[in-house]
């Protein structure tokens, strides 16, 4: 794992009321779904992840088409966690794309589970409420025939759904500790109907075109952070 120069920060983030969402989870494991409030352990882990995720960040480590894969941060303004500290002269974004994996890290959120004005209704941190995917990973078959993807994200308001030609099937996943939402879909073109596996708990969807025999499959499987 690649080492960082140390440096000192002020814990800073934006507050958001996810409860027009109808699937969030904080990044410490508490979710929509879940009865009573959060504990102090899940907020403190929420906090601990949102840094890790927002500094320390380095990799994101996935599986395309059954070889290992990765994208880091080689090569952005920002490279080094020091420089992600806010500074209103750069962009807060951590983005990079390669056409299969992408990952785009913009802020650290405070949820709430109603008004921000009440600190009764804070839940814990976040990333990427509403349509921001924060993680990745598409592939494509050999042939073209059928599609794996699997995005990772804090809130959405999407659902599940079925078709002839497609599956998507959304869930929670906890990566590398971080708890997400995940988006899994899988879908197939041409003449014939695709054999589809969407696992949102494991982060991972794979397709089979049923008359070319032709798979792909995609799973995102871990980040590697930064070491001091």
């Amino acid at each position: 794992m690649p080492t960082a120069n140390k440096f000192a920060w002020i814990f800073e983030s934006t507050a958001i009321d996810i409860g027009s969402y109808t699937r969030w989870t904080t990044l410490g494991g508490y979710n929509a779904d879940d009865t009573g409030g959060p504990t102090q352990a899940q907020i403190d882990t929420s906090q601990i992840n949102a840094a890790k995720l927002f500094f320390n960040f380095y990799q994101l480590n996935a599986t395309l088409n059954g070889t290992s894969s990765s994208l880091n941060v080689d090569g952005l303004s920002r490279y080094e966690p020091q420089s992600r500290v806010d500074d209103l002269s750069v962009s807060k974004t951590i983005y990079k794309d390669n056409g299969d994996l992408r990952f785009d890290i913009v802020t650290i959120y405070r949820f709430y589970d109603g008004a921000i004005s009440s600190e009764s209704n804070f839940v814990g941190y976040g990333v990427a409420p509403g349509v921001n995917i924060v993680f990745n990973a598409l592939k494509r078959s050999v042939n073209d025939y059928t599609g794996s993807k699997v995005y990772l994200y804090s809130a959405t308001n999407r659902t599940d759904s079925s078709a002839y030609d497609k599956e998507v099937k959304l869930g929670y996943a906890q990566i590398s500790g971080a708890h997400f939402v995940c988006e899994c879909e899988a879908n197939a073109q041409g003449d014939g109907l695709g054999s589809y596996t969407v696992s949102p708990s494991t982060a991972s969807a794979s397709a089979t075109h049923v008359t070319q025999n032709d798979p792909s499959d995609a799973s995102i499987d871990s980040f590697t952070f930064f070491t001091y």
